[in-house]
């Protein structure tokens, strides 16, 4: 009567609809759309405003992203749990006891893997991406300013021309001149290829080449007064030359970037052998160190080295422009944890919901033959695999976000390198962890409600 007199007569026919339209398919039209936004920026600055405009459809990629992948995860579920009702297989009866379970409720099934999968997936991405853009913000100041802290020297002709003994294997010295050409500004570096990697933190994805090897190309002025350079930018030697302070150049490699670049537009990089014997004045001194300020200041104090300034990688990028992303995807982290403990919520009550058809089945298959350990294991295969779909799924979700989107998600582009996305092998490993103790006490708290179920339990209709 209800259905003929009361629903509504287009309701049937729109619920039909939904049916055949995928869920899925709608996440990935908003996905490609996004996508769109994301490839011209999701932080932008302008110069007259302090605060970054950010665009919110651009950061939505990630999430949009993962639900893609954990909506076509779940259509896949579906199918397979369908499929499930003809397997055979008794030889393992209690993996088959488990799949006809998740056969019977595959609303609920589906439910927990969704939720489940988007508390992972969104973890994954929140850690991936706020990872990845913390790095890159640090790389960005240590590749303008040089390494983690910057001392410079307060004399330049000094005669120490190695770092005291309380730096060494972890600092170096170098010298910096700078030269204006065409109302731009290029930097001349010269750095001490033996010590120059203890003082430095370096990455071969940043330009592709492996620091020893170009350090390696380096050395001492040729026969005809030519100097081996490593030139950045496209600033020819011959604009050098104009200085008086700079010898003549040979360029033998060129680089993208290199550390200690800062507002140059472009750099020149040589040997310290190159400068035996010229006039150093207008060379300033700098010690490049991975210590802490207060440390490198203190030993260059004590070895009668006067500062005259200090810098460090983390202040030369900490400004909100920069922060804007790495902090929108903590906060991504805080929603994947509330939607993690939402998954554990849910399957708490769904085991209770169906503690006494658990009983029931429980109490009718020991009595049939089948061991009592069995049950455990049953549960345990249930869970896992759940456990399993959500973690693959969310996990896959997250690479696949880094792998598309990390280098986009750039909220300083301006500055040189781009973001190398983090791993997500040890989050991977602790989820896993976290997803196995969970399905083992889960399955030992529903076994033990059916063990212990009053026979009322068993016999109420």
């Amino acid at each position: 009567v209800r259905r003929l007199f009361q629903a509504r007569a287009g309701a049937g026919r729109l619920r039909r609809l939904a049916r055949l339209l995928p869920w899925e398919l709608v996440a990935l039209a908003a996905a490609v759309l996004s996508f769109q936004r994301l490839r011209r920026g999701a932080v932008s600055v302008d110069p007259s405003s302090l605060l970054p405009v950010v665009d919110s459809l651009a950061l939505l990629f990630p999430l949009l992203c993962l639900a893609v992948v954990v909506g076509v995860a779940v259509r896949l579920s579906g199918w397979a749990l369908r499929a499930a009702h003809r397997v055979r297989g008794w030889r393992w009866p209690a993996a088959v006891w488990a799949l006809r379970r998740l056969a019977a409720g595959s609303r609920l099934t589906l439910a927990l893997l969704a939720v489940a999968g988007l508390a992972v997936g969104v973890i994954a991405v929140g850690v991936g991406v706020s990872g990845t853009e913390k790095a890159a913000v640090l790389d960005k100041g240590r590749m303008f300013v040089g390494t983690d802290t910057t001392v410079r020297l307060r004399n330049t002709l000094g005669d120490r021309e190695t770092v005291p003994d309380a730096l060494r294997g972890r600092g170096t010295l170098v010298r910096v001149t700078e030269v204006a050409y065409e109302e731009r500004r290029g930097r001349v570096l010269v750095v001490d290829p033996d010590t120059f990697a203890d003082g430095v933190t370096w990455n071969p994805d940043w330009t592709g080449a492996d620091l020893g090897a170009l350090l390696g190309l380096l050395g001492p002025a040729e026969p005809d007064g030519s100097v081996p350079a490593i030139q950045v930018g496209d600033a020819s030697p011959r604009v050098y030359a104009a200085s008086s302070d700079v010898p003549p150049l040979d360029v033998v490699a060129t680089t993208p970037t290199f550390l200690g670049r800062g507002h140059a537009d472009a750099m020149m990089i040589i040997s310290r052998d190159a400068l035996a014997g010229r006039d150093l004045r207008g060379f300033s001194r700098y010690v490049w160190t991975r210590d802490d300020p207060a440390t490198a200041v203190r030993a260059l104090t004590e070895a009668g080295e006067p500062t005259a300034g200090v810098l460090t990688a983390v202040a030369a990028t900490d400004g909100l422009p920069v922060l804007v992303v790495a902090w929108t995807f903590d906060f991504f982290v805080l929603v994947g944890a509330v939607l993690a403990v939402v998954a554990g919520a849910a399957l708490l009550v769904a085991i209770e919901a169906r503690r006494r058809a658990t009983a029931v089945a429980h109490a009718l298959l020991v009595r049939m033959g089948l061991r009592a350990g069995a049950a455990y294991g049953s549960q345990v295969v249930e869970l896992a695999a759940i456990a399993a779909g959500a973690v693959l799924a969310g996990l896959l979700g997250g690479v696949l976000v880094l792998a598309v989107a990390g280098h986009r998600l750039d909220p300083a582009s301006w500055l040189t390198p781009v973001p190398v996305p983090v791993g997500l092998l040890p989050l991977g490993l602790l989820v896993t962890a976290v997803s196995a103790v969970a399905v083992l006490a889960a399955a030992a708290v529903a076994v033990r409600a059916a063990v212990r179920a009053p026979v009322r339990e068993l016999l109420r209709g």
